[in-house]
């Protein structure tokens, strides 16, 4: 059980939410007029600053000794990688304005980028459960589209709805969190995400 949570916890990693984000747009009949090379700048964008970016200068943080493993299972550990994620998520918001792709995507980014920005000054007292807050702001964010902007994701949602069981489980079966990191990680992102774009 513990490889499947391991497997799970891989495959639903919390920076691979954006790109997750950008692939659902892709199915929208606003952006289906986009052709396939601003496509593939938008997708490459989004994949490069908040997933292959962050992900790829974790080794550069484990082999100066700053964290003691790639999993940064201290909260202490998770400080300085939250923060440089950050400011990777910042030059994807930049080339998005650059590129003037429509005001949602940034806005998108932006409350991530907001959301990593607390979950780093949060992991210098506590450890929130990432995966959560992935899972928490994918989810508000589809209500969100589904609300605001028609997007017809409804069974999408119901879909995320109970994959976020799945994931809370793995996560607790990995004795990576207890159940209140895992709340309380749902609820932050979750939260935020609906009085971001609602406020």
């Amino acid at each position: 059980m513990k490889n499947l949570a391991r497997i799970l916890s891989i495959i639903f990693h919390p920076s691979l939410i954006p790109t997750c984000l950008v692939l659902i747009f892709f199915e929208n009949e606003n952006f289906l007029a986009l052709n396939f090379e601003r496509k593939k700048i938008l997708f490459l964008i989004i994949f490069l600053t908040t997933f292959l970016m962050p992900v790829f200068s974790l080794p550069f943080f484990y082999f100066t000794k700053n964290i003691k493993s790639l999993e940064m299972k201290s909260h202490k550990e998770r400080f300085l990688p939250l923060l440089i994620s950050s400011v990777f998520y910042l030059l994807g918001i930049f080339l998005l304005k650059i590129y003037l792709f429509e005001k949602i995507l940034s806005d998108f980014l932006i409350s991530a980028f907001i959301i990593l920005i607390f979950s780093a000054f949060i992991s210098l007292k506590w450890k929130i459960s990432l995966h959560l807050s992935g899972m928490g702001s994918l989810f508000a964010s589809i209500i969100i589209l589904i609300h605001k902007f028609n997007f017809n994701l409804k069974l999408l949602l119901i879909v995320v709805f109970f994959m976020t069981f799945v994931i809370a489980w793995a996560r607790l079966e990995l004795k990576a969190h207890n159940i209140l990191q895992i709340i309380y990680g749902f609820f932050f992102a979750f939260l935020f995400i609906l009085f971001f774009f609602n406020f």
